[in-house]
């Protein structure tokens, strides 16, 4: 309770949990100490393999009002995994910290998207995000135009192709997030040189918040750009070169990762080949022109993974990537890599078939419909 300031330590809540009571001298409280493992066999979201004292201590339990800690409990947990209570109970107590300290800085978590009206989701519908949310539809249902609209948090031009002159069909969003304080950010795209910006229901001429969206590109196109590894690496994540050179030394430090190690190696006439040390095939084999479609992408999510990690220590960052060139194996590596408690980030998927071996760690979005009037059946299903 003193750790989370005496309120709940739910997203967008910090209820004050309690204060004084109708009689004088007297306080009530409303707040519960829930269980991140379940303190017992059988209970929501399992013991963790942690022991009885572990499942016991401070570090097991999260502060909460009690509408919300009865919420975090219903269908047996499944809606909020282990890893993301102990996501919420770190920016919480991260929240207070800097509070108690008088310290500003941007460390923070984006909670939901609300759309208010588009050309593609019947509205309105919100989707809360988990620390990785799966987009699940077919073509045409959406999940490129949701990921283009969160890319937007960080590049305004994202959302400029939205622009239509019909106002019953403008790009109208709403995003909550915490700074770590909670945030409402609404926006409207009015033609294709105007955004329109409302934070906490001001009018603001920008953006408030600093985010940044890493996103993987389809990198089909570039293959056939005769451009070098390092190019074609920095044009598929929308990096610098000199920033992917940096990150390409840290690859593989990740408890997890599959890619134990990249190369570059310059050529004489000026060029660059990336070569890779990757579990599942050959060592040595070359980004482009010797590793699979699967395979490339492993690597540039894993480049992506390292990036998104450093930035979200000063940023709210989320990490987006399609995964239809997957097979259900590496998915479920690569989500057991992102979804690890040690990564700060948040991370998007786009799928078209439903993963169920993905399990407990993913909040999972199902959009209908193969056209683009789709909408949003759930937020975060079992």
């Amino acid at each position: 309770m003193l750790r989370a300031g005496q309120m709940c330590s739910f997203p967008i809540c910090s209820r004050t949990t309690s204060g004084p009571a109708s009689q004088a001298h007297t306080s009530a409280n409303i707040g519960k100490a829930a269980h991140i493992y379940s303190a017992a066999e059988g209970g929501p979201r399992g013991t963790g393999g942690l022991s009885f004292e572990q499942r016991r201590s401070i570090e097991n339990g999260l502060w909460l009002c009690g509408i919300h800690a009865d919420l975090i409990d219903k269908n047996h947990g499944l809606d909020y995994p282990a890893n993301l209570l102990l996501r919420y109970k770190s920016l919480h107590e991260e929240r207070v910290r800097r509070e108690r300290d008088g310290i500003s800085a941007r460390v923070g978590w984006i909670h939901s998207l609300e759309c208010f009206s588009s050309p593609v989701l019947r509205s309105p519908a919100q989707i809360v995000l988990g620390k990785l949310t799966v987009l699940h539809g077919g073509n045409g249902s959406g999940k490129s135009s949701i990921c283009r609209w969160l890319e937007g948090l960080s590049d305004q031009s994202a959302l400029l192709e939205w622009a239509t002159p019909n106002p019953d069909r403008q790009l109208s969003l709403g995003f909550q997030y915490l700074d770590p304080m909670p945030r409402n950010l609404r926006l409207r795209v009015l033609s294709s040189e105007e955004i329109e910006y409302f934070q906490d229901g001001e009018p603001i001429p920008f953006p408030p918040s600093p985010f940044r969206v890493i996103r993987v590109k389809n990198e089909d196109d570039l293959l056939h750009q005769k451009a070098s590894d390092l190019s074609y690496v920095s044009q598929v994540l929308n990096l610098p070169p000199c920033v992917v050179q940096n990150v390409l030394k840290l690859v593989g430090a990740q408890v997890g990762s599959t890619v134990s190690q990249l190369q570059i190696h310059k050529k004489t006439d000026g060029s660059d080949l990336l070569w890779s040390q990757m579990e599942g095939t050959h060592s040595g084999l070359n980004l482009q022109k010797q590793h699979s479609h699967s395979e490339r992408l492993r690597i540039l999510v894993e480049i992506a993974a390292i990036c998104a990690r450093y930035s979200a220590k000063h940023m709210p960052t989320i990490l987006i990537f399609n995964a239809n060139r997957l097979d259900a194996q590496w998915l479920t590596r690569l989500v057991e890599l992102l979804s690890n408690e040690t990564q700060p980030f948040q991370t998007v998927i786009e799928s078209i078939t439903p993963r169920n071996e993905l399990g407990e760690r993913v909040a999972r979005v199902f959009l209908e419909g193969e056209h683009t009037g789709v909408s949003v059946t759930s937020s975060l299903a079992s």
